[in-house]
């Protein structure tokens, strides 16, 4: 589920930015959010139609986001004085 997501959101990025000449801080959220909804559609598919959730993979994914977001500020300050 995670390349359907990625795909979209780089094509709608691109779409966006590129061939319609939108500014790249209204196109970047448009494109997260359009990947969201249409990765969202799998995940119902294989969890009330096939029966399958994939219950390992959302129970290690939640947690790398979460760390992501805590420590990508510090990160950034980092590189920032770094770079």
């Amino acid at each position: 589920m995670a390349n359907i997501g990625v795909g979209i959101t780089s094509i709608t990025f691109l779409s966006l930015s590129v061939f319609l000449g939108a500014d790249t801080q209204r196109t970047v959220p448009t494109a997260v959010v359009c990947g969201g909804w249409c990765s969202i559609f799998p995940l119902l598919l294989n969890s009330f139609y096939l029966k399958q959730l994939p219950l390992l993979r959302i129970l290690l994914t939640v947690p790398g986001a979460f760390f992501g977001a805590l420590f990508s500020p510090v990160v950034r300050k980092i590189l920032e004085t770094v770079l």
